[in-house]
């Protein structure tokens, strides 16, 4: 009777402790789909969008300039729990990183480099002479 008691309670423990232990998202990749790898734009507004990652309960997204290695500001350093963050940048080389995460585990950090194109003034001032 003893090992019956036993052996149902460690199969109730393990069974139970399932909702506990997190998924390991160490070896997972996150898809990023905007902005692109070495995009370059003129659009100051930025929508930073990734495919969502099963196991992940959150991401911290970071944005430096020019780069990690000599960043001279950091302009964003979150933690965001959906799949989408929207800023404004102005004119300038950007390099951003995401990090999928949970309780217990991150997946490898990823990073992109983003170019933020000054809008030409020769463009603006034929603008200005055609109205």
């Amino acid at each position: 009777m003893k090992r019956i008691v036993l052996i149902l309670l460690a199969i109730t423990t393990v069974w139970a402790c399932e909702d506990v232990f997190e998924k390991d998202i160490s070896d997972d990749r996150l898809v990023i789909v905007a902005p692109t790898a070495d995009a370059e734009t003129t659009e100051k507004e930025q929508l930073f969008l990734w495919e969502e990652l099963e196991g992940a309960d959150s991401y911290l997204l970071r944005i430096v300039t020019p780069s990690f290695e000599t960043a001279a500001r950091c302009l964003v350093d979150t933690v965001v729990q959906v799949n989408r963050f929207e800023y404004s940048l102005p004119a300038g080389v950007y390099e951003w990183s995401l990090q999928g995460c949970n309780s217990a585990w991150r997946t490898a950090t990823q990073k992109q480099k983003l170019t933020i194109i000054e809008e030409e003034k020769e463009q603006e001032e034929g603008k200005d002479e055609s109205e």
